[in-house]
This record gives structure tokens, C-alpha cells and sequence, in this order.
């Protein structure tokens, strides 16, 4: 293949690609490689040819098929073979007048001599501009194993968007179709017999509920919908046919079919609908990126018909929080795939000597360049760097620095309040957070402000699987309620700390009569439950809905009752909600009800039991941290960035640990009392 490349080199200064013919496809792919076209807009003629492109997941590269090219022999991935052998198919149907040899094709992996670093240096940065100049883009869908009801799947949406399409024709002013209307008798179109040759298949095309649920969700789940250059190839296209062997659907289909489900599922009678229709509506809500897609076109036509700098800043901005969730097999593709539409000024380096911490610096720059007009904003990589995120990690980056491999495979840490306490920041703190004119990159050093709040003075075990852990975590955070209840005089007020450690969870402050109050106290019930999974069922009930679990978070009726006749009106009245509070504290329905306690197991995931600690902080109230926190931990403020979040200071130098969950007031109190505290900082 060298030689082939040799005779059909590249003009970098006309943006010159190559395009693929493909010959046959049985018994062996073989193909014609020409150059075609050039990108410059100086040649909008032969700008105008047109051609297709492949999306696809390139697979495992160990797995090789042969073809051959020009002649001459080549090795491609499997699931690339796969591809070819089937997208003449679907370009035959959009194009019914035309041969299938008539098509012209780009394909990454054939007409960029993947060998040459020199010639991907220049034409990495053309993939934005090949993807959105193609007539269409066909996306090859790879199932993960061989077992696979792909086929099924695709024909079952298909069939879901044209009932929709139809629905709407007849009744616009049904803003939601019922869902069970729509998937009422739903069959699969057009199964030939190669999906169904065994009992199983048969019965998935027959559509159980269990089948329904698992080919949407395999369809929703596959490697395809998670890679950061393939989310950029379905931004940029023009128009997308995603397919599987001979059976396709178009975006706007697919898109229709997501956006319905997900309005089925936020609307308030979604809970009453039939079990399999619900399993099913779950499984489509579980794309994020077709959403996604949607979204960031919207914002990109935006951008095009704006010279507002600020829309330019939330694309730059938008693109670096959501790329976080994308996986790419080599670390500097985190970056370069995206370019197409941040359009950050970053030229693809793969070179060895480049390392992966060079990369992400020098991205956080041009971040840093293009949030000019948004100064809160110039730090916004921060949500996904910092000890929290797996920093140093493998390529020794500075704690500042975002770490996207460890983001895409296991999400960037967040630590997100209870819906409906939004609390405005102060002035004060919005003038400190944009008052970033000091922020700079100098090396592999992040030099900004910092306004500490408070410190932590104690913190909580973690909540892992094992017993012991549970237990240490419940032990740990019931002694910190404790110490807090005696060392303030055991308030009955909106003092107590069972009503600062809720709002912690809120990160605004509320009071007993906050529905949240009962929201956090179920879930440290849940945990009492599952934590002695070996203790008979009935002890650990009566753990968690006892009195016992009253007394462990400091609201003991029998204390209160006692204390009473002491206690002022407004004391009074606030141990009377206590009571009441108790009361309810102790039902056992919550958990009896399976809807209840699926919200109660929700509620747990939701505020990342499994990744966060508790800790109480110098000024006697609580703050949800990572893992990563520890004692001696500051919380601050950084200028240039929006968030609370912790540091610490080490061998001389400062390090970002991540997030922290505090009462806004909290915050605002102290950065309208202490902006003279302001400090530079130096973090690595």
C-alpha cells in the first residue's frame, strides 16, 4: 500500500483528499483509491463532486480482514470490512437510478495512509470539513458479540418513527402519543429469516417485554454512540443513514423516536404505564447522544448566523463539558476529534515526543482564549480534573489539567444538590470569580485567585460494597452529627445538624418543613438496611425505622418530650416539627412500596453514595465531597471558575482535588465579608 499512496500524494495547500471506489465485495472487497476532490473554496467546482462518508467503530485491531486496494493488499478491521461489504446496499436505495459502483466513498482508515504522521497532520484537520462537504454519511452500527437482535431492533424503531409520523398526521394537537397507542400490536417489519433461525429469535421477534427492553438497549448501548469522533462526523454531516447490514434508519427517524420517549418518560403518568411499553420507553431513553447531536447543531447554526463572541464561548465551553463523556482509543483524540466543531486553534501532534499532558495544556489554553467573552468560564475544565478525576493518573498530568480517559470510562465526578433549591450567588461572588485578569497557564502550573471559605475538620468513611465499609461510613457520619448536636447545645432549631447536613445535599439551606429533610433521611435508612447484608432481615428494620435511628441522628422523641416544658415558643415549635418529622420517620411504607423505594435507591445513585464522603467543615456545618477529599482540605473559590471546590496544599505547591457540595449561603456570606482575603495560588 506504500506504493499506492506514493502515486496519489496529497497537495496539503489544496486540502486535497482521496475517495474510495469499491470494486466488488465477494469473495474478496476490492477497491480503487483516486484523488477526487479538493476542500479549498478555491476550487468550488471540484469542491462540488459528490461523495459519501462511512462513520464507523473501527474495532479491535488485532481482529484483520484482507482487501485489496489499487492491486495491491491491505488489512482493515473486521467491523471496517462489515461496513463495506454492506453500505453500497443503502446508497443503491437513496440512489435507486444510479450503479453501486458508481459510489464514491471516504474512509478514514483508507485515505489517510494511517502510517504517515506527517500526511495525518494534515488531514486530521480536514475531517470536520469531509464530513459536513459529504452528500450523506452512512454510520455502520457494530453489535458488540455475534449473538445480536441489531436487525430486529433497527426495524422495531423504524416502525415506532412511522407510527409516530402518522399519529402526529392525524391529531397535532396530541403534543405526546400515547405510548401505549403506539406500541399497541407493534410487530417488526421486514425480519427476514437469517434473524430468526432459532427458538430465542423467534420469540424476540414476537416482542416480550424482556426481548423489547434488550434489543432497544442493545441498539442504545452500542460502542458506536460513545466515540468523541464519531459524535463530531454526526454533528458536521449533512444527512445520516445509520444501518446494519440491510437494514437502515435516517436521523430524523431515529431522533423522533428518542425525543418522544423521553417526553413519555418525564410526563407525570409515565409510572401507570404497562411494564413491557415502560422497559421499553427506559431502554430509548438511555442515548444521550442523539440528544446531544441535536443540541450542539442548534448552537453551531447559531453560531454561524451570529457575531455574538459570547455564543462562540458557550459552543467552546459546551463542547468541553460533554466531550468528557466520549471515549477514544488514543488520548490525544479526546482533543483533536472535537476540533471540527470547537474550532479551537490546535494542530493534531502524534508524535511520540508530544505527550498526552502537553495536549490537554495547551487545549486548556485555547479554552482559556475562548471564554474570553465569559470570564467565569475560563476555568471550566476544571470539572474534569483534579485527584477526584483520577489525576496524575497513567500520563503524569498537573491536577488541573482535565483528565478525559478517566472521565469517559468512568464519568467525571460531580456532586449534584436536590432539584429545586436554587439559591442566587451573590454579586460579590460573581465580581470575584470574574475578576480573573491574574489566571494564567505558566508551564505545567495553573496561577489564579482564591478566596478560602472553610476547612475540613473531619470526614466521613466511604460507602462501599463490603459490610465493615457500610457500617464504618453510617458509624462516621452519625458520630459528626453527634459531636456537632453537643458541641451547639443541642439545638431544636434550623441549627440542628441533621438540617445542615441536608441541606449540604441541597446546597442551599432549608428547614424541617423541606420535603428534602425526609428525601435525606430515607436514603441513610436505605443504607442501614443493605449495610448488614448477613443480620436478619428484622433487626436491620428495626435499625433503620426504630427509634434507634432517630437517636443516631440526634431527633430523639423521648429527649424532646423530656426538654419541653424548657424550651422557648420558637423552640417549641421547631421540637414539634421534629416530632412530626419522627413520626414519619418511622413508617415503614416508603419501603414497602416499590415505587417509593426505587426513588429512595434513586435518590442514593443520584447524589453518588458510592463516590462521595461527608465532611464537616471548621464553621460547624457539612459538605459532600469526592473520595479523594481529606481532612485539612480547603474549600475556595478560584477565579475563573463558577463551582466550590477543594485544594490542598502539598510540598509547597497547591493541588485541585474537585467539587464540594456547600449551602450557597454559606458561600455567599463569606465572599461578601472577605474579597480583601483574596490570595494568589500556584496549583500543579
Amino acid at each position: 500500500m506504500d506504493a499506492v499512496y506514493k502515486t496519489l500524494s496529497l497537495d496539503p495547500n489544496r486540502r486535497e483528499i482521496r475517495l474510495l471506489k469499491i470494486i466488488t465485495t465477494a469473495p474478496q472487497i476490492c477497491c480503487k483509491l483516486i484523488i477526487s476532490i479538493s476542500l479549498s473554496k478555491k476550487n468550488k467546482r471540484n469542491h462540488k463532486r459528490n461523495y459519501c462518508a462511512l462513520s464507523y467503530v473501527w474495532g479491535d485491531p488485532n481482529n484483520l480482514r484482507d482487501i485489496e486496494v489499487n492491486g495491491a493488499p491491505h488489512k482493515i478491521t473486521k467491523n471496517l470490512a462489515e461496513a463495506l461489504r454492506n453500505v453500497q446496499f443503502h446508497w443503491a436505495r437513496v440512489n435507486p437510478n444510479h450503479e453501486e459502483t458508481e459510489m464514491l466513498l471516504w474512509v478514514d482508515a483508507i485515505c489517510i495512509n494511517q502510517k504517515d504522521l506527517i500526511e495525518k497532520k494534515h488531514q486530521i484537520p480536514l475531517m470536520g470539513d469531509i464530513y459536513a462537504s459529504a452528500g450523506i454519511t452512512f454510520c455502520s452500527l457494530s453489535p458488540k458479540t455475534t449473538r445480536t437482535s441489531l436487525s430486529l431492533a433497527l426495524d422495531r424503531v423504524s416502525e415506532l418513527a412511522r407510527r409516530l409520523e402518522h399519529n402526529s398526521s392525524d391529531d397535532e394537537s396530541e403534543i405526546v402519543p400515547d405510548p401505549v397507542k403506539i406500541f399497541e400490536t407493534l410487530h417488526i417489519s421486514g425480519a427476514g429469516p437469517e434473524e430468526t433461525t432459532n427458538e430465542t429469535e423467534q420469540r424476540e421477534a414476537r416482542g416480550s417485554d424482556d426481548s423489547q427492553f434488550d434489543m432497544l438497549l442493545e441498539l442504545m448501548g452500542l460502542p458506536y454512540w460513545t466515540r468523541a469522533w464519531i459524535f463530531q462526523e454526526l454533528v458536521l454531516s449533512k444527512r445520516l443513514v445509520f444501518f446494519y447490514r440491510n437494514r437502515s434508519i435516517g436521523f430524523k427517524a431515529l431522533s423522533r423516536v428518542i425525543e418522544w420517549a423521553g417526553a413519555v418518560s418525564q410526563s407525570a403518568s409515565s409510572s401507570s404505564l404497562p411494564l413491557g411499553v415502560r422497559y421499553a420507553i427506559r431502554a430509548l431513553c438511555t442515548d444521550s447522544v442523539i440528544r446531544q447531536t441535536k443540541y450542539t447543531r442548534k448552537i453551531l447554526l447559531t453560531r454561524k448566523s451570529t457575531t455574538d463572541l459570547v455564543v462562540e464561548d458557550v459552543v467552546v465551553q459546551w463542547l468541553g463539558e460533554f466531550g468528557t463523556n466520549l471515549s477514544a482509543t488514543n488520548p490525544k483524540d479526546h482533543v483533536y476529534a472535537l476540533l471540527g466543531i470547537s474550532g479551537l486553534a490546535i494542530e493534531a501532534d502524534y508524535d511520540k515526543k508530544t505527550s498526552v499532558a502537553d495536549v490537554y495544556i495547551t487545549y486548556c489554553e485555547r479554552m482559556m482564549t475562548s471564554t474570553r467573552q465569559m470570564p467565569s468560564a475560563s476555568l471550566a475544565f476544571l470539572r474534569s480534573a483534579g485527584r477526584a478525576n483520577g489525576s496524575p493518573g497513567p500520563y503524569s498530568l498537573p491536577t488541573w489539567v482535565p483528565n478525559f480517559p478517566h472521565c469517559a470510562s468512568s464519568k467525571a465526578c460531580t456532586v449534584r444538590p436536590f432539584p429545586g433549591h436554587e439559591v442566587p450567588r451573590c454579586d460579590a461572588w460573581s465580581t470575584f470569580v470574574e475578576a480573573a485578569g491574574d489566571t494564567k497557564i505558566d508551564g505545567r502550573t495553573l496561577v489564579t485567585t482564591y478566596l478560602t471559605v472553610d476547612i475540613i475538620e473531619d470526614i466521613s468513611g466511604t460507602f462501599g460494597d463490603s459490610t465493615a465499609v457500610r457500617l464504618n461510613f453510617l458509624s462516621s457520619v452519625f458520630k459528626m452529627l453527634r459531636h456537632l448536636y453537643d458541641d451547639s447545645g443541642r439545638p431544636y432549631s434550623n441549627n440542628h445538624p441533621f438540617i445542615k447536613l441536608a441541606s449540604a445535599f441541597c446546597q442551599a439551606r432549608i428547614d424541617w418543613e423541606s420535603p428534602e429533610v425526609m428525601r435525606v433521611a430515607r436514603m441513610f435508612q436505605l443504607a442501614v438496611l443493605t449495610a448488614e447484608d448477613e443480620a436478619p432481615k428484622d433487626e436491620r428494620v428495626v435499625k433503620a425505622l426504630g427509634k434507634n435511628f432517630a437517636q443516631q441522628i440526634c431527633c430523639d422523641i423521648e429527649e424532646i418530650s423530656d426538654r419541653m416544658d424548657s424550651m422557648g415558643w420558637v423552640e417549641a415549635m421547631s421540637a414539634k416539627r421534629i416530632t412530626l418529622f419522627c413520626i414519619e420517620l418511622v413508617s415503614m411504607n416508603p419501603f414497602k412500596d416499590n415505587g417509593s423505594a426505587h426513588e429512595i435507591f434513586a435518590d442514593q445513585l443520584r447524589h453518588s453514595f458510592d463516590g462521595m464522603q461527608i465532611a464537616r467543615i471548621a464553621g460547624g456545618d457539612f459538605v459532600i465531597v469526592p473520595l479523594a477529599a481529606s481532612i485539612g482540605d480547603r474549600i475556595v473559590l478560584l477565579g475563573g471558575y463558577n463551582d466550590v471546590c477543594l485544594i490542598r496544599e502539598e510540598r509547597g505547591y497547591f493541588s485541585y482535588i474537585g467539587p464540594a457540595g456547600i449551602a450557597t449561603e454559606i458561600v455567599n456570606e463569606k465572599v461578601s465579608q472577605a474579597r480583601q482575603e483574596t490570595q494568589l495560588i500556584r496549583i500543579r
